[in-house]
Parts: C-alpha cells; structure tokens; sequence
C-alpha cells in the first residue's frame, strides 16, 4: 500500500484490491489515503484484477471513477465514519432517498428500521425517474447484511448472503465480488446457526474440501482462523481446535505489530478478539486437564465466576461482540452437560448453569438497549421468557429489563398516542407478575420496580403532552384512567400532567418503604430521584396553573439537601436550581434553611459565586446562614468572589440584605492585596477603545430621556466620570500601581478630544441635546477607529503592557 501511494501517479492498482488489502492488514487509513491520491489524479483506468464469474457492473468511462469511490466508502464505513459514506454516495454517486435514510438509521443505532429500508429498496421494480445503478443497490445489499449481522438475525443473514451463489458454497471461490462481500456473512451465520440450533450444515465440508487446495487454504487460515478453530471444537477435535487457536494467537501478534500506533479503530478491532481467544483457551486447557474425561464441575463453576466478572465493555464494545462472547460461553456450557456421560452434575449443579446463562442474556439485553438497540433486545427477552426463571432476584432483573425496554420503545413512539398508552399499559402490567413476599429485600424489589413505573408513566406523559381527552378513543382513555392516581381527574389537555403526578406519587411511597438499613449513598440516590422526577414535573407547562403545585417545589428543595446530606455527588449540581426554585415560591425557604443546616458546609463552595451573586436579591435571605458559614469556615474560597460581587449590589433599600454584606466584609478582613488584585486584572479586559464604546451604548439611553430630573444627570456624570477613570486615568486608585502601555497610548491620544466634547467633569455632558451627543460619538468613534488601526494601539505582546503590577 505505501508502495502503491509513492507511485499513485505512474500506475494504478485496482480499488477492489486496495479496499480489501487495507482491511485484511488493518491499514485502514493507509487505504483510504491512496484511493483519495486515485481521486485527485483524475483516475481512468484500473489494472484488471481477477474476472469475476458474476460481473457487477461494466468498467468504463464514469463507472471507472465510481468504482474508486464505492471502495473508498467500505473503507469509510470499516472505521465507523458513515457521515463521509453518506457524504460520497449523495454528491459524487448520486443515490435515492432510500440510502440516506438507511444510513441514518445506521448511524444512531436503529439497524431494524435500516435493514426494512434496504430491503422495500431491493425489492422495488419501479422507480419515479431513473431506475438505481448497481453500486447502489451493492451498497444496499452489503448494508443490509450488515444490519443483520448487528441484530444478530442469522438465519435473514445466511439467506441474504447465500441467495446470489449459484452452485453451492464451493462455487464461491469462483467469485471474487462473492469471496470479498458474502463469504465472511456466510461463514459467520452458518457458525453460529451451528451454535444456536446444532443442525447439520454444509459448512464443515466446505471447510474440508476448501483445506485441501493451497490457495483456499492460505485464505481461510489468515481470515477465517477463529471460524475453523469453533467448527473443530463443535467436532470434538480439540487438537486440531488448539492448532488453529494458536494461528489465532499468533495472527493477533502479526497483525499488532504491522498497525499504526495512531490508527486506533484497528487497534480496538485487535484487541477486541482477544477475550474470546483467552476464554476460548481456558476451556480447552479445562477439558484436557480432568482426568478420564471426568467433568470436575466446581472448576467449571470457578470459570463461570470469573465470566460473570470479566464482560466487554457495554458503551465501547458493538453488539456482534458481546454476541460472539455469549454464544461461545453458551457453547462450552452446552458442551459441559452434554459430556458429563457420569452424571457428576447433579441438579443443583445444572440449576447453576441455567442461572448462569440467565444472566449471560440479561446482560446481553442490557447492553443492547445501552446501545439502542431494540430489537435484539426484544429478540433476547422473547428467549428469556422462555427459560425457567431459577431464582426470584434474577426473575425480578428479568422485569426490570423487560420494562425498560418497553421505555426505550416509548421513547421512539413520539405522536403515535395509541402506541404510546399501549406501551404504557404492558409496561405496568408486567410489574403485576412478581408474587410479593416479606423477604428482607422486598425494599430493593419495591423501588426498583417502583421506579421503572414512574419513568414508563413519565414517558408517556412527555409524548402525550399537550393532548386533549376527545382525541383518545375509549378504550385508551380507560387504560389512562385505570392506571392514574385515583385522586387525579382527567379533563381536558391535562392528561399529561396527571401521568407525570401518578409516576411521582408511584415513585413517592417506593421511597418511603425503602430499606431503613441502606447506607448514605443509597439513601442520597433515593433522595435525588425523586427530587428529579418532582423538578420535572415543575417544568410541565400544564403545572403553571396548578394551585398546589408548590408541594412539588418543597419536595425539590427537601430531597436536594438530603441527598446532598447524604454525599450525593450528582445532587450537588442541583444546587443553582435551588435557587431559582426559592425565588418562584419564596414559601420554600422554611423548608430550605431546616434541611441546609444538615448539609457540610464545603459542597457549597462549588457553587459560591452563584451565591454571593444573589445576596442582594429577593431570595437572599435564605442564602446569608450558608454564606455566613462559609466566611467563618472557608474565608479564603469567598473572599474574592465576594470583594468582585459587592461592586455592583444593588440593595434596592433592602437594609437587611445590606448590612449583612457588610458584615460578611468585614468578618472576612479581606487582604488589602485581593483588592489590588480585582482592580488590576480589570485592566485586561476588555481595552480602552471596547470600554468607551460601552459607555457610549450605556448613555444613549439615558441622553434620549426628554425630562432630565437631577438623579438621571447625577447618573449621567457618574457614569461619564468612571469611564474617564477607567479609560483615561493612569493612576489605579492603587499605590504604585501603573496602568500598562496600551492605556497610557490611548490616553495621550483621546483624552483631549473626550474631555472637550464633554468637559472634565462632564459640565457639557449633562445639558446637552441628544443629537449633539449622538454626532459627538460618532465623530469620536470613527476617530479612534482609524487611528487604533493605523498605529495598532490595541497591540501588546507582553504582560507588562497591559498592567506592570501583574507582571511583576
């Protein structure tokens, strides 16, 4: 490939090979830089690779040109970067609306709805306009094999990928399009049908047949190694199975050594392989090591503990490989019963293994909602259902699992408000199947369910807002009325609100029948979730008119501070709504300074500016105990924002709110040097031109006043006179602390011409008309534009030319 890209411009190497060179040795950019080099040198023509028995398209010409851009995308899509696959086939191939809506169902996760997009497009004969070109519907037909395989949906993958070879699977070495696009789908769905189902397939004698020919050989064992090791493991050939294990191994060193340190994508794809190789391992060397073939189930047990510990990564990890690690552990616990010819595990033991792949599909699931994807999550509760549930906590996961998926349903639902009341009435159905006992853990068993509850009621009160009753037909209306608080009443748009007060009352008395033994962290997370579900429920538009709603303002406000109380980490950041929650029902403060009490002082330091801010507020005084505890205990992590904040209070003759400032200010005993501080770091910015110009923008209303009473000219001078201090004073109020060059400069330049359109003391300023002040400023500013432009008086490298103080 590095080879190929020195000499792009003398010879060409055929983009089908490139495309599969690069993802083979796992030089994906490597790739896609050489066919980006084909693009920019006007390619023409390929060198001829391997005829094909089954012709994709005709080369010549455009398709030519086309063909560097289609392998150009496989190469996009195989490191995830399916914005420049859209992006190629809109612009430069030009494609039906079907392949960007599939491809955007790809990119958020939604492969169900890509897969009934690819396929409605491959079946269609008639077409408004011109009839797709045959890259296009490649592109569909790999995408959507593609999307089978994300879904896990084998036996759709085996026959889209088998429908097209003619002649068996041995007829695909005959093709080299079929060998590069079908021949992994193939092996891969046939692998795992084996697996699932343990049905015959044609598999194993294609593998047998292809073995014997050198060149079927070397394809297989460097891309299809882990395969043949599986399909002899199936055989019980546990030798030949260890054989191709190591070639595994070894293949996995090849290939991390030959990668780009920086090309992280194939760096992730490396080593996402090896889990599956180690586990693979482990079971052999266990197979090997009991004596006679004698199943020893507790190191069988130890295994199984030890892959309840060690699961891939749920965010970082695609779905295809949590399939390949599940369905392998299901394999070697299969094959477990199936050789314990002595009946070594009795029914505890097997008891255990079906636990043990219980939860193996309930993390499965778990993930795959994570992920988004529903309909493998769907999938795997469909096969739960069907097993035994052994144990009643794992039967209660089970439910949990199965309503959240209903949820994530929800979500998608949006306008649809008969789907939406459907959804909502099996959700809480479900939690009716759980028999309720007296253990010690039915607190746990209540809340979760109890919480899933309300997030199914607040879903559906989020999609159904703004809906009136007579827009529901009866039936659903009922199923509202069943399931809402007896104490609601349904009548008019407020159905959504009255779902939102039934989740809240649902997740309420979960809360109170809690556990009384779970430790602080548990409590502060009981706490928080149903402060969150009380705030939102405040942000309803239907709750503005409700008289009682203040009861869910105090439950903000009590559950915040006892999470926060707690150690809640997470309630902390809660704390600024807080605040705005205290100024829109000031009845809350009570409740506030009770609970605030019980908080440590230090998390409120996080959030010391937004308080010190509000001190000169409506809802201050709730604020003044936690700041008075804060200057006593922490003086230092106050002292700044306070010295900065105390410029610009404006009591509005609230005397309380000002004396207790003042009284902060003083218990503080601010160093002298926190105030030089402020003031020099107002030197650097904004620059003086930038401060003039404020000024301007600040008078021109007060100059536009018709009656001028003495406190507006009084405010008409103190404005102007700050500014000239600012701008045009090099003194800084501050000894021995000079303003910097930059002032000085714009100082000798301006200050005449400000002080005599306005006077010193702004004598002209305040009598004069407001289009005279109007064309005074525009004069000025256009002044010091021009002159701040051709002598660059806003320019400073250092330091020491805005304030020499700091810089010393």
């Amino acid at each position: 490939l590095e080879l190929a890209w020195c000499r792009a411009e003398h010879f060409i190497v055929d983009p089908s090979l490139v495309s599969t060179a690069s993802l083979m040795s796992h030089q994906h950019q490597q790739g896609i830089l050489l066919l980006e080099e084909y693009t920019l040198n006007s390619i023409r023509k390929p060198s001829v690779s391997q005829p094909s028995k089954r012709a994709r398209y005709e080369f010549g010409g455009l398709a030519e040109e086309l063909n560097v851009w289609v392998e150009l995308s496989r190469l996009y899509k195989s490191v995830g970067d399916l914005a420049s696959v859209a992006g190629i086939f809109t612009q430069k191939i030009g494609t039906k609306e079907e392949t960007s809506k599939g491809l955007s169902m790809e990119r958020i996760g939604n492969y169900a709805a890509a897969v009934q997009i690819y396929s409605n497009a491959l079946s269609r004969d008639h077409w408004v306009g011109s009839n797709p070109n045959q890259l296009e519907e490649d592109l569909w037909d790999d995408n959507r094999m593609h999307c089978y395989d994300h879904l896990c949906r084998w036996g759709e993958l085996e026959k889209c990928a088998t429908i097209n070879i003619e002649g068996g699977l041995p007829a695909v070495w005959q093709d080299v399009y079929a060998q590069e696009h079908y021949l992994p789908y193939i092996i891969r769905s046939k692998l795992k049908l084996l697996i699932r189902q343990d049905e015959h397939t044609d598999l194993i004698p294609f593998f047998d047949s292809s073995l014997k020919d050198d060149t079927h050989k070397s394809i297989i064992e460097s891309r299809y190694c882990e395969d043949i090791c599986l399909l002899y493991f199936i055989q019980r050939l546990y030798d030949k199975s260890q054989y191709y294990l190591r070639m595994c191994w070894q293949n996995v060193i090849n290939d991390w050594s030959n990668v780009n340190p920086l090309l992280l994508v194939a760096k992730i794809g490396i080593l996402q392989k090896l889990q599956k190789y180690f586990e693979l391992q482990q079971f052999l060397d266990l197979l090997q090591s009991f004596s006679s073939r004698r199943i020893n189930f507790n190191r069988i047990k130890e295994a199984m503990d030890e892959w309840n510990h060690r699961q891939p990564d749920s965010l970082v990890h695609p779905i295809t490989v949590w399939d390949d690690v599940n369905i392998n552990r299901f394999l070697y616990t299969k094959r477990v019963i199936d050789d314990d010819k002595d009946q070594v595990i009795d029914k505890n033991g097997k008891q255990t293994i079906l636990s043990h792949i219980y939860q193996q599909k309930l993390t499965l699931c778990n993930t795959a909602l994570l992920q988004n994807n529903l309909y493998m999550a769907q999938s795997i509760i469909n096969e739960i259902k069907h097993l035994s549930s052994p144990e009643r906590s794992v039967k209660i996961q089970y439910i949990e699992k199965h309503m959240t998926f209903y949820n994530h349903l929800a979500m998608s639902q949006n306008g649809n408000h008969d789907k939406q009341l459907e959804i909502l009435s099996n959700s809480l159905s479900l939690s009716d199947e759980l028999p309720v006992t007296g253990s010690l853990t039915d607190g746990d068993e209540n809340f979760i369910l109890s919480s899933l509850k309300a997030k199914a009621f607040q879903i559906a009160s989020r999609n159904l807002n703004g809906v009136e009753v007579n827009e529901l037909n009866r039936s659903h209306l009922n199923l509202v009325e069943k399931y809402v608080s007896p104490t609601c009443k349904i009548s008019g748009s407020n159905i959504s609100y009255q779902l939102s007060v039934s989740g809240f009352e649902t997740l309420s008395n979960a809360v109170n029948k809690t556990n009384e033994e779970y430790n602080a962290k548990h409590k502060g997370n009981l706490q928080l979730q149903l402060a969150l579900y009380a705030n939102n429920i405040l942000l309803n538009e239907h709750a503005q008119n409700v008289e009682d709603n203040g009861q869910y303002a105090l439950v903000l406000v009590r559950n915040i501070l006892c999470a926060m109380a707690y150690g809640s980490i997470d309630a902390r950041k809660w704390f600024p709504r807080l605040i705005q929650v205290i100024s829109d029902f000031p009845h809350t403060g009570t409740c506030f300074h009770q609970y605030a009490s019980n908080v440590p002082t230090w998390m409120f330091i996080q959030w010391v500016s937004q308080i010190v801010a509000c001190l000169d507020k409506t809802e201050s005084y709730v604020l003044r105990e936690i700041t008075q505890r804060i200057v006593i205990e922490y003086p230092q992590s106050i002292s700044y924002p306070l010295m900065v904040s105390s410029t610009s209070y404006n009591f509005n003759g609230d005397v309380d709110a000002e004396d207790a400032v003042k009284g902060f200010l003083a218990t503080i005993n601010i160093n002298p040097l926190i105030g030089w501080l402020v003031e020099a770091l107002e030197t650097l910015t904004p620059t003086p031109d930038m401060i003039f110009k404020d000024w301007c923008n600040c008078s021109s209303g007060q100059m536009r006043s018709p009656q001028r009473s003495d406190a507006i000219k009084q405010q008409i001078r103190s404005d102007y006179l700050n500014m000239i201090d600012k701008v045009f004073s090099m003194q800084i109020n501050l000894p021995h602390m000079k303003g910097g060059t930059i002032r000085e400069r714009f100082s000798k330049k301006f200050s005449s011409f400000v002080m005599d359109a306005f006077g010193e003391d702004a004598s002209k300023l305040v009598n004069m008309e407001c289009n005279d002040f109007a064309l005074k400023i525009a004069e000025l500013r256009k002044l010091m534009e021009k002159i701040c432009n051709d002598e660059k008086l806003n320019n400073a490298d250092m330091l020491k030319d805005y304030n020499p103080w700091l810089a010393n």
